[in-house]
């Protein structure tokens, strides 16, 4: 399958024309994610959006999105919302399930009237799909999701911006060179996503996977090891060095991650 797949970089449009002009007859969808999740918690660009949407309607290819990070994470459904670029087809999955397994395809009625047992197109089930444990934990938490979207999406982000600011601040403090990734962009106005990034050289900018991921670029290993067993050693763990400020975190959390990487920027340095 590996052979069937093209692969092209995040918020690159003029790799992403090339490939279209050299492939598109044969591309049957493009599919991303419009926040990265893994890839270091960066936002797809307007212009890069849009293309993908341009490029897919002129070739007759479908425009996917994995939502399985965005979905419900920065308004109460998809990111489509924050920017106004419908894609074809959407992938969802854990929030909407407030903790319950369950996953979700959406997308245009005369796509997915494809799938199912007439259409054509096998979608792939298991024992417990559509358990209605989950589907009812679904149900109730999109409900909810959308009841409090106006209080609950601005506090978050908000949140999320403190506690970026902090952990940079904490190890600025400490003569560390910390960057959070997960702010908004010119398509994404405010996320409540971070994650710590340690670059080599002060004036990389951090906004690709081919910079975030990289040894050569950020230290990988820092970030992903050494800072979350060094937090630890504070009684907080975190994912990719912060991860997703939630409902339940509070101003004292945020004070709490502050002086927590303060100490640990304080280990990390003098062990360097």
């Amino acid at each position: 399958m590996a052979e069937e797949v093209i692969v092209t970089k995040f918020n690159d449009v003029a790799m992403l024309e090339k490939l279209f002009a050299a492939h598109g007859s044969r591309i049957a969808c493009f599919i991303f994610e419009p926040f990265l999740g893994s890839g270091g918690f960066l936002p797809a660009s307007r212009e890069f959006l849009q293309a993908a949407r341009d490029l897919t309607r002129r070739h007759g290819a479908l425009l996917v999105f994995d939502e399985v990070i965005s979905g419900f994470r920065f308004c109460a459904g998809s990111i489509t919302r924050t920017f106004g670029i419908q894609p074809d087809l959407s992938t969802f999955a854990k929030v909407m399930g407030g903790g319950m397994p369950v996953a979700a395809v959406a997308g245009r009625e005369e796509i997915l009237r494809l799938a199912g047992r007439t259409g054509g197109v096998k979608f792939s089930g298991g024992t417990y799909s559509g358990h209605p444990a989950s589907m009812l934990a679904s149900l109730t938490m999109m409900e909810h999701l959308v009841t409090v979207e106006k209080e609950l999406y601005p506090r978050i982000s908000a949140l999320a911006e403190r506690a970026r600011a902090a952990v940079e601040g904490a190890f600025a403090d400490e003569g560390l060179d910390a960057r959070c990734t997960g702010r908004g962009s010119d398509a994404i106005p405010a996320s409540s996503l971070g994650a710590v990034q340690f670059p080599h050289d002060p004036a990389t900018a951090c906004d690709s996977p081919e910079q975030t991921r990289n040894p050569d670029v950020c230290d990988v290993e820092l970030a992903d090891t050494v800072l979350q067993l060094a937090l630890l050693l504070e009684d907080v763990f975190v994912m990719h060095g912060l991860g997703a400020v939630s409902a339940a975190h509070t101003e004292d959390d945020i004070g709490r991650l502050a002086e927590a990487c303060r100490r640990a920027a304080k280990r990390i340095r003098a062990a360097r």
